[in-house]
């Protein structure tokens, strides 16, 4: 039997930690384990840090207060999210959030998130199960909802989604596996061995393939592509 995915989650509301929770519990493929849950940023750090679980679920709005603007109240879990990623590269971050605007996702996946779920998707048990199981191999997942806004930022940034100008090496969708992951020229340079400027080169070039302007867009296109029949 596969090995039960260790999971931590964090959201402000309990009825919504205590829903996911038994959804979760329940049993199904693959087996999830809840080694940690919590409704304050801090808290769930201090849960990455004690357990490293594979996946940290965590909604967009944490510990806001009346009058506290849109782009503030996302600021506790964006810095929970840099922070995760930094602290815990081997945690992926699962995003189930009721803000679903192009620039609030996209803030969300600059970050370090790896997956973003809609919760006007309304999507089920199942399905949340399997955006887990994706993220914890490294891979991305959105819901439906979160797909289309993909699918419109990148319409909008590049007069439609073209396809590749010819396909990415291996390098340098290595280099893209690690801009995903959040990491810097200089990082990516390190783990690989070689130059910054060695590193540079390759993204300057998968951006032209991508026929995107920035290292996030390059990352949606990529994945958007990807899924397409």
């Amino acid at each position: 039997m596969d090995e039960a995915i260790p999971v931590v989650i964090v959201d402000d509301h309990l009825i919504i930690r205590y829903g996911l929770r038994a959804i979760l519990e329940q049993p199904g493929t693959p087996s999830i384990q809840i080694v940690g849950e919590t409704d304050h940023p801090a808290t769930a750090l201090a849960l990455v840090e004690r357990f490293a679980p594979r996946v940290l679920i965590t909604d967009l709005k944490l510990g806001d207060h009346p009058g506290m603007g849109h782009a503030e109240s996302l600021v506790p879990s964006l810095t929970l999210i840099q922070q995760v990623r930094c602290t815990s590269p081997h945690t992926e971050v699962l995003v189930i959030t009721g803000f679903d605007d192009s620039d609030t996702l996209l803030r969300a996946i600059r970050a370090g998130a790896s997956g973003c779920i809609s919760k006007r998707d309304e999507i089920n048990g199942a399905e949340i199960r399997a955006g887990i199981a994706e993220v914890a191999r490294g891979r991305r997942f959105s819901s439906p909802l979160v797909y289309q806004r993909i699918h419109t930022l990148l319409q909008t940034s590049t007069g439609g989604m073209p396809l590749l100008a010819s396909p990415l090496t291996a390098r340098e969708q290595e280099v893209l596996a690690l801009i995903a992951a959040g990491k810097s020229n200089q990082a990516i340079a390190d783990q690989l061995c070689v130059q910054v400027s060695t590193v540079k080169s390759h993204v300057s070039n998968l951006l032209s393939k991508l026929q995107v302007p920035s290292r996030e867009l390059a990352v949606l296109s990529y994945h958007a592509q990807q899924a397409l029949p």
